[in-house]
């Protein structure tokens, strides 16, 4: 069924829905004047997708986009957990402060509740950039790489260990969930 609506092919294109040119334009003035404001840092222009790299039609109303594409106009929209020396067991505590998502909380259908660490609200200063919030997207970097789960709403704080990326989505394609 996934692989029916990757393609499009899942329900009946509607030819007077907008094209994704146009959500696509929305992204990126929206980008453009939050950069203008110096609101956002102005990231590095992703290279177009070449036909070699897509490994199936779409229909035509659709276009084939990088990842990188679709972030929200946050900073650290798109971010990779700390170096491993950033965060080491010395910087772990007892204390039900900011969970650390590892590996084995992202399963193949959604957060697994296992294996729980945390850090200290003082460490998370020190790898903000790493900082997660309920409902990002958190991806897999290792085996099984490319698994993805949305952050729960369940501890107080988040940040990702060096096993994962996190990924928050434009508003315009993602329906805030929390």
């Amino acid at each position: 069924m996934l692989d029916l609506a990757m393609r499009g092919k899942l329900v009946k294109q509607d030819p007077n829905d907008e094209p994704t040119s146009v959500l696509l334009e929305k992204i990126k003035a929206e980008k453009a004047e939050l950069i203008k404001e110096k609101k956002i840092k102005k990231s590095k222009p992703l290279p177009p997708i070449t036909d070699e790299e897509k490994p199936f039609d779409i229909p035509d109303s659709w276009e084939w986009v990088r990842l990188g594409d679709l972030t929200a106009p946050v900073e650290y929209a798109m971010a990779d957990g700390p170096f491993g020396s950033n965060l080491k067991k010395t910087d772990y505590t007892l204390d039900p402060e900011v969970r650390i998502i590892q590996l084995s909380n992202i399963g193949e259908n959604g957060w697994k509740d296992q294996n729980v660490k945390y850090t200290t609200f003082e460490h998370l200063k020190s790898i903000q950039r790493s900082e997660v919030f309920p409902g990002n997207i958190v991806i897999a970097k290792m085996m099984p790489a490319g698994r993805a789960i949305i952050v729960p709403n369940k501890d107080k704080k988040y940040v990702l260990s060096s096993d994962a990326v996190k990924f928050i989505p434009d508003t315009h394609i993602y329906i805030k969930i929390f």
